[in-house]
């Protein structure tokens, strides 16, 4: 069995589930495999998506990344060799842009990002609600 996320996958909280060996039916619209309990039991007790930023207001995000900001500006400051300034520049990069780059930039790249994963985790949330099972463990 194989249970991983891809973390080059454009939908990075998509998992993917790799059975050997198990029965399953396919045809061109659907497939239908048969998950033996313990890996199902597996897989239900892993992390799920995240939902930090799914109610919090523009404000509150603002907020979030302002102080992720100033937090990545003082860390790239204090940096005091080419190998840590790297380091500095390197981490969040991929959320707030280069971190010689003004604090608005960092904060508009910052927004946004945090932005597209609220509403990612929103439309996530929205379509386990129609799917939801509960029993009397939950």
């Amino acid at each position: 069995m194989h249970f991983y996320r891809d973390l080059a996958d454009e939908h990075e909280y998509d998992v993917h589930l790799r059975l050997d060996g198990v029965d399953y039916e396919a045809s061109k619209n659907s497939i239908d495999i048969t998950i033996p309990a313990y890996i199902w039991e597996a897989i239900r007790k892993c992390a799920g998506v995240p939902t930090d930023l799914m109610n919090m207001t523009d404000e509150q995000l603002l907020t979030k990344v302002g102080s992720e900001v100033d937090e990545r500006i003082a860390n790239y400051a204090k940096a005091t060799n080419e190998k840590s300034k790297a380091f500095e520049a390197f981490f969040g990069s991929g959320i707030f842009g280069g971190a010689d780059e003004t604090k608005e930039i960092q904060m508009k790249n910052g927004f946004e990002f945090y932005a597209k994963q609220r509403a990612l985790q929103t439309d996530i949330w929205e379509k386990m609600q129609t799917l939801r099972i509960l029993t009397n463990q939950e």
